[in-house]
């Protein structure tokens, strides 16, 4: 009678392994074709950006005595507005909200008019549909080919 269970208790861990097995390469199937739907849509992208950024705010919010703010110098400041200005033009609001953090840029948008008058750059309703940084584009290529 005991070698009649040996086997029987063998077979179905034998079976459970086979199951285990194939339901490891269905998830992995699944996985990656979720990897791809997600990853061609750019869901997959957003989605491991909203990680990053929770995980930088969690761990800097846990060690804020530790990792003080730095001194934005002027130029500092209006860089980082310029960037930040275009990253959430092009929807990178997660980028744009840790450089907020980590750079200690305050959270209240700089106006872009006193942008512009910082930089003494013109700014007409055409040049206000796109980040200003857009602006710059064609006069460093214009000063590139001039040398």
């Amino acid at each position: 009678q005991q070698q009649q269970q040996q086997p029987q208790l063998h077979q179905g861990q034998q079976e459970q392994r086979q199951e285990s097995s194939s339901s490891s390469s269905e998830d992995n199937a699944l996985a990656e074709v979720l990897r791809r739907r997600l990853g061609g849509s750019g869901v997959l992208d957003k989605m491991l950006a909203q990680l990053r950024k929770e995980t930088y705010l969690s761990l800097t919010e846990d060690h804020k005595d530790i990792y003080p703010k730095p001194k934005l110098e002027p130029e500092t400041y209006l860089i980082n507005e310029l960037i930040r200005e275009y990253l959430m033009f092009n929807g990178y609001t997660n980028t744009a909200s840790v450089l907020v953090r980590e750079s200690g840029q305050p959270e209240q948008r700089l106006e872009r008019k006193v942008i512009t008058q910082q930089l003494q750059v013109s700014d007409t309703p055409q040049s206000q549909m796109l980040p200003l940084l857009y602006g710059f584009i064609p006069s460093i290529v214009a000063s590139q080919h001039t040398e």
